[in-house]
């Protein structure tokens, strides 16, 4: 708090210079990301805020590499937002809500993407804008796949794809590329389901699982890694369920359940104690 007022203090000094400007958005994107998680629309005001500041800075300063990057990253976190309370607009039943917040969210993913893009255009070797224009193109597509679209949710990933195989063949060690390459190809298996089309959709899902046992076999203790592997089961489940698939979601969270289970370090005792009630609870909708 005290490092925001310093910076409200600062561009009243300041007005026109571009330094304080950036400092303060920056500090009030710091501020509210330690806010609690539930606190959304508190979050979401604060972001407004910082990206009411690198709006207007991109506007009177459209080629430049940080405040490009402040952009991308304000608009970011509104549409990370907006999209969470699209999904507790769906939990109350609340549909109309639900797809407007969607529509807002998919206009902030759109500009944080192309941000990111621009970004990228003025480095384009850098391998960490590289990495970030492909989660751009991520975070786009899975919008457009809440809303119906599949087949742009579909592009997108798999433009995402092939920048994320680029960073990869350059760099076969580097454990976060595999980390995206895995999240592409659950976005594309989720993509071809939403078509209907299971076959292409289990094949991209398998290549999925089979990026993330690579990870967990060279670091087999890793949280991260664990997250990614038993929350994928569990959203590839869920995703079969929501199209009927009640007998192939069944087996899921039952592999998911047995995975938890026997493999995952105990370490991990409380998150998989919290994992495996969860997919008890789904277990129940598959009868």
């Amino acid at each position: 708090r005290k490092a925001l007022s310093l910076s409200e203090k600062i561009v009243a000094l300041e007005p026109r210079e571009i330094s304080p400007k950036l400092f303060h958005s920056r500090t009030l994107v710091h501020w509210a990301d330690t806010f609690p998680e539930g606190e959304i629309e508190r979050k979401l005001e604060t972001f407004r805020q910082a990206l009411a500041i690198a709006d207007e800075l991109v506007k009177e300063n459209p080629n430049d590499e940080t405040i490009n990057r402040l952009f991308a990253t304000t608009t970011h976190r509104m549409q990370l937002y907006t999209f969470l309370k699209s999904v507790e607009a769906n939990k109350k039943g609340e549909y109309e809500i639900e797809k407007s917040l969607l529509r807002e969210a998919l206009s902030y993913a759109v500009r944080s993407r192309q941000a990111q893009e621009k970004v990228l255009s003025l480095k384009p070797e850098n391998p960490l804008y590289r990495r970030n224009a492909a989660g751009g193109k991520l975070n786009e597509g899975k919008i457009y796949r809440e809303l119906g679209d599949s087949d742009t949710a579909l592009r997108l990933a798999n433009e995402a794809l092939k920048i994320q195989q680029s960073i990869a063949a350059e760099d076969s060690n580097n454990q976060e590329i595999k980390l995206d390459l895995k999240e592409s190809y659950e976005d594309i298996a989720f993509a071809y389901l939403k078509r209907g089309e299971i076959n292409s959709a289990t094949a991209n899902f398998d290549r999925a699982v089979e990026l993330n046992e690579q990870l967990l076999a060279g670091d087999p203790e890793n949280f991260d890694f664990w997250l990614a592997r038993l929350k994928g089961e569990q959203s590839w489940a869920d995703a079969l369920l929501e199209r009927g698939e009640k007998g192939r979601a069944k087996q899921i969270y039952e592999n998911a359940l047995q995975i938890a289970e026997t493999k995952a370090p105990k370490k991990f005792a409380g998150f998989i104690a919290r994992y495996k009630s969860e997919i008890n609870e789904s277990l129940q909708k598959c009868r």
